[in-house]
């Protein structure tokens, strides 16, 4: 049985995470920049999620994504651990802007990202 959200919440992760650079759109230029590293974003590998749920007691992972009937260009995850499911939206996304027509690889990176959002509100873990 997985640990309680509370407990897997207090978790520290840091070994785990690796930094991702963030970018800008320079108003000269209209380049998009990478940012400073001290501005990089620390993120988890969802497979590392995936093995750290195992780790701390989970017997069952699964999950399905399917686009938002009534919310456009958003995935609909549902995740079940041990049995227990749970539901969130999440959108497919660049940076901070909803892409307006996706790609299959916008829409995979958004279900991977997705997985990782759904596992952190629904265990704690992450």
């Amino acid at each position: 049985m997985i640990k309680k959200f509370l407990e897997l919440s207090q978790l520290d992760f840091t070994s785990h995470t690796q930094k991702k650079p963030t970018f800008f759109k320079d108003k000269a230029t209209g380049n998009m920049v990478k940012t400073s590293e001290d501005k990089w974003l620390d993120y988890i590998e969802w497979a590392k999620v995936l093995e750290l749920l195992y780790m701390h007691g989970a017997e069952s992972v699964e999950y399905t994504s399917e686009l938002h009937e009534k919310k456009a260009n958003t995935l609909r995850i549902t995740l079940r651990v041990d049995g227990k499911e749970t539901q969130t939206d999440y959108p497919i996304i660049d940076g901070n802007s909803i892409i307006p027509t996706p790609n299959q690889m916008q829409i995979h990176k958004a279900e991977l990202r997705g997985f990782v959002k759904a596992v952190a509100i629904s265990t704690g873990l992450g």
